[in-house]
């Protein structure tokens, strides 16, 4: 009988002691992400996060390499954001590398992103400070492409009531005689121009910026506006 509530009593402790180890790990887990993964803490300021959370992802050439940990409000204009980079990627990222918030994909979720920044630095250590550029703002780029889209569908039916005149009858006589008709078409070549040029601007612009992405810089003149330094 003594020799069964010994083991009954053991076996309590057993599991107690389980349920607890359990219970520390996926607190850990949960908590750190990289729990088998030795980890820098980094940090970086920003005026704006634009949707970034704890949990996104953190990137590097492409490569995940570690995860936002907590983003404080410090003022109205700025906000620190708190990263875990893991050891053995962060031997590749230099001090003097530039944070920016992205989206994964066009619309996809925030996520941080590290590109090299210019010249030599040293390498990533334990509470660094990353400098910071403003990013790709893709919701005024769609807002922009929205506006542009809107002036199209006017023009195009402008284009669509002249096209409606001239087919009727002595529509090309009226062209000729009526100086307000042609006035009209005169202001709807020139919107068209505009709309080109702008459409045209607008491309030019995003090629650069692939461009330069892809060459792992960061926006033009982030170097003036690196914060946290």
């Amino acid at each position: 009988m003594a020799n069964e509530r010994t083991n009954t009593f053991k076996l309590g402790i057993f599991v107690l002691a389980g349920t607890a180890v359990l219970v520390l790990a996926l607190y850990l887990l949960g908590s750190k992400r990289n729990l088998f993964n030795r980890t820098l803490d980094v940090s970086a300021e920003f005026k704006d996060v634009n949707g970034l959370r704890a949990g996104s992802n953190v990137r590097y050439a492409g490569i995940d390499v570690g995860t936002v940990v907590d983003i404080m409000i410090v003022s109205d204009t700025q906000v620190v954001v708190e990263m875990m980079i893991r050891r053995d990627m962060a031997e590749h990222i230099r001090m003097n590398a530039i944070a920016m918030v992205a989206s994964d994909g066009l619309m996809g979720n925030k996520l941080l992103n590290i590109v090299p920044g210019e010249g030599d630095g040293g390498p990533l250590t334990d509470g660094a400070v990353l400098a910071t550029s403003a990013g790709v703002d893709t919701d005024a780029m769609l807002r922009t492409l929205g506006t542009s889209n809107d002036n199209l569908v006017a023009i195009t039916g402008d284009l669509r009531a002249l096209a409606s005149r001239l087919n009727s009858e002595q529509g090309v006589l009226t062209l000729l005689t009526d100086t307000l008709l042609v006035k009209d078409v005169r202001s709807v070549v020139l919107d068209i121009r505009g709309a080109a040029t702008n459409a045209n601007d607008i491309t030019k612009r995003a090629n650069a910026l692939v461009r330069d992405l892809q060459a792992g810089k960061g926006r033009p003149g982030c170097a003036g506006e690196r914060s946290g330094r």
